[in-house]
């Protein structure tokens, strides 16, 4: 029961999440499997870091930088509609409980991982398992 409470409210700061999320200008140039990275802090409302055409080494570096005692989402872009995000927090912070998840986004369906991960290291590995264009990794979404 509070594994399927957390889940509902996981989704639900997504939903906030993402409709906080200001206005990203990058070039949308998805051409030859270019993939976007963006980094969101202060539950969406603050527009952290853009990379275009990100590689798995960015992608370690940023993954590094980020303090996830703090609410972060982290989305890997591969066309207009169609990415990966990794969010949550490892602390609560007064206005969260700790947590972390993956969602799937294409075709305007979203995904959830079925089991949360635990740890920065795991979200870094999601991240990087996409953009590689891992085949097994979307059987971890429902």
């Amino acid at each position: 029961m509070i594994k399927k409470i957390s889940r509902i409210f996981q989704s639900i700061l997504i939903l906030i999440g993402l409709q906080s999320c200001g206005d990203i200008n990058t070039t949308k140039n998805f051409e030859n499997g270019q993939k976007n990275l963006v980094v969101f802090s202060d539950y969406g409302s603050k527009t952290d870091t853009i990379i275009e055409n990100v590689n798995e080494e960015q992608i370690k570096t940023i993954m590094n930088k980020i303090n996830w005692n703090n609410y972060h989402m982290v989305y890997i872009e591969r066309n207009i509609g169609e990415m990966i995000g990794v969010l949550g927090l490892l602390k609560d912070d007064g206005i969260t409980p700790p947590g972390l998840t993956s969602t799937w986004d294409e075709n305007g369906k979203m995904l959830v991982m079925k089991n949360d991960p635990k740890t920065a290291e795991e979200l870094t590995n999601i991240l990087i398992a996409y953009l590689n264009d891992d085949k097994n990794l979307k059987n971890k979404y429902e």
